[in-house]
């Protein structure tokens, strides 16, 4: 984690990189680490923090923000705000466990209707990679959406997936983001004058997320991802496979990558890295004709009545497709599967249950 975050505090040309409460142990960490990295400060509050990245924002300069996703419920008001008066904001968004900071009881889907962009997130390189496409998206895109990256683990996707430690490919898209102010020039009153005339009408937020679907295909392949037009990367793939699991939750790294081969046949697994918008037609249209599909959320906020990814990926399903749809909830604190999990899911939609 402290290489990616020097890294994009560099590439990005950021002033500061705050960390709240709930990360402050690591933040003492990397401080401490990291020698002259001297962007790493300390917010005493979410609120403040997410204060800080607004007015930077206004000043058109960059901050990034690290928390934990229970924090922001106490800055729900300050969330929707923000993505009312569209700041340029990017947020990194931890959601493991972290002791007295925890709340059992609040599924991070209560974050999904506030209006940011959200990429959800298991590795430190597709942590990096969408950092780095949340600030191509304000500065080479101009669209001026807030950006939340959730992810997973502190560990990026290490012991508890079974996968090895990753060599991260720093090598930034972000083409010298940080010496842009350095090589800007001064207008003339001339020109500074006719600009005001050209001056657009402000953007609305719908008009800036019809901006973003036609943008993100574009922005994903500099970070190095495969897309479509109408379609957005995920992890995993549908391959020759009887059944599927959909899943904002990750897996073990070999069956993200394989899927799993059990008694019923083989099961695909894909985890989308873009949540907000929820852009995959192409994997519906494929697991359409599949035997058995399988959704795989975090635990709702209790009042909730019902799953609210189920419900989106069942608007998603054409008429007429045989595959059976189960949904199933993990426990908020359970931020990756293991591999038992898979293998009780996958053979539960293969008994046809």
């Amino acid at each position: 984690m402290q290489d990616l975050l020097t890294a994009i505090a560099k590439q990005a040309g950021l002033d500061r990189v705050l960390f709240t409460p709930a990360v402050k142990q690591l933040y003492f960490e990397m401080a401490v680490a990291s020698g002259a990295v001297t962007q790493f400060k300390h917010a005493d509050s979410t609120r403040n923090g997410l204060s800080y990245a607004a007015d930077k924002a206004d000043d058109k300069k960059r901050a990034l923000l690290f928390c934990a996703y229970q924090e922001l419920f106490t800055a729900y008001d300050q969330f929707i705000q923000m993505s009312k008066d569209m700041r340029p904001v990017v947020i990194l968004v931890l959601r493991d466990e972290l002791g007295k900071y925890s709340l059992p009881n609040v599924s991070p889907l209560f974050l999904r209707d506030t209006g940011w962009v959200q990429f959800w997130t298991h590795t430190f390189q597709e942590a990096y990679d969408h950092l780095c496409l949340g600030y191509l998206l304000h500065e080479e895109k101009k669209i001026r959406l807030p950006v939340m990256v959730m992810q997973s683990c502190l560990d990026g996707g290490g012991a508890r997936t079974f996968q090895v430690h990753e060599k991260l490919n720093l090598g930034s898209p972000l083409k010298g983001l940080e010496s842009e102010r350095a090589g800007k020039t001064k207008m003339t009153f001339e020109e500074a004058f006719a600009r005001m005339e050209r001056k657009k009408e402000p953007p609305s937020l719908p008009g800036s997320y019809r901006q973003l679907i036609a943008a993100l295909p574009d922005l994903y392949k500099q970070c190095g991802y495969q897309a479509k037009e109408d379609s957005l990367p995920v992890a995993g793939k549908v391959d020759k496979a009887n059944r599927a699991i959909i899943s904002l939750i990750p897996a073990p790294a070999d069956i993200e990558q394989n899927g799993y081969d059990g008694p019923g046949g083989k099961c695909a697994f894909v985890r989308p890295l873009c949540y907000r918008p929820l852009a995959i037609r192409d994997v519906i249209e494929q697991v359409a004709d599949l035997d058995a599909l399988a959704v795989v959320e975090p635990d709702v906020t209790p009042g909730v009545l019902q799953p609210p990814f189920l419900g989106e990926i069942a608007a998603m399903i054409p008429p007429g497709s045989k595959v059976r749809l189960r949904s199933f909830t993990i426990p908020t604190e359970r931020t990756v599967l293991t591999e038992n999990d898979v293998i009780t899911i996958a053979d539960f939609i293969a008994d046809g249950a």
